[in-house]
């Protein structure tokens, strides 16, 4: 019996790794490489103090702008502040029971700055009305075009489960996204 005596090359296969990570892996996980090879994310970008203070000094200006809600009467075509909209007390005072005004609008805008879009989920009571924004981070909101051309979007908790809110209960603040498109 004759042996076999050519030997198979064996193919090196480089595993990836969060050290030495390949190009898929910065595209899985939303993270962008620089020209310097360093991985850049919002946290990593926000221990540099530049960045912290570029974003803290833009979050915090819009944020302490008093937001008013408006309303255009029909028969004149002017504007009068509408204080007497459910969205007033909600938008201007106290979005929800842990946050005023200024914390809300600074942390949702410094999620979008960050990530590209702020997002806060428009709790309703029981005839509709809007009571309260509960921000939820940008890592966990998909947003999803459905059939009906109308956007969805999907929620991942911490336990990995998801749920749809639709647009109408969905604030959305976009960002600038460079390299992205919007749903």
């Amino acid at each position: 019996m004759k042996k076999n005596t050519k030997t198979k090359a064996r193919r090196v296969v480089k595993a990836a790794t969060y050290r030495n990570p390949e190009d898929w892996m910065f595209d899985a996980f939303g993270v962008n490489r620089t020209s310097a090879g360093v991985n850049v994310n919002e946290s990593s970008a926000l221990s540099l103090t530049s960045v912290f203070a570029c974003v803290r000094a833009i979050a915090e200006d819009v944020a302490k702008v008093p937001l008013i809600v408006k309303r255009t009467d029909p028969t004149t075509g002017r504007t009068e502040e509408a204080k007497d909209h459910g969205l007033y007390p909600i938008l201007r005072f106290q979005p929800n029971p842990d946050m005023t005004s200024l914390h809300f609008r600074r942390a949702v805008t410094a999620m979008a700055l960050l990530w590209g879009n702020g997002f806060a989920e428009i709790i309703r009571n029981g005839g509709g009305e809007p009571v309260e924004l509960q921000p939820i981070h940008p890592s966990r909101v998909s947003p999803e075009r459905r059939a009906d051309r109308r956007i969805t979007y999907r929620v991942t908790n911490d336990s990995g489960e998801f749920a749809y809110i639709n647009q109408a209960n969905m604030l959305h603040i976009p960002g600038i996204e460079i390299g992205r498109a919007h749903v």
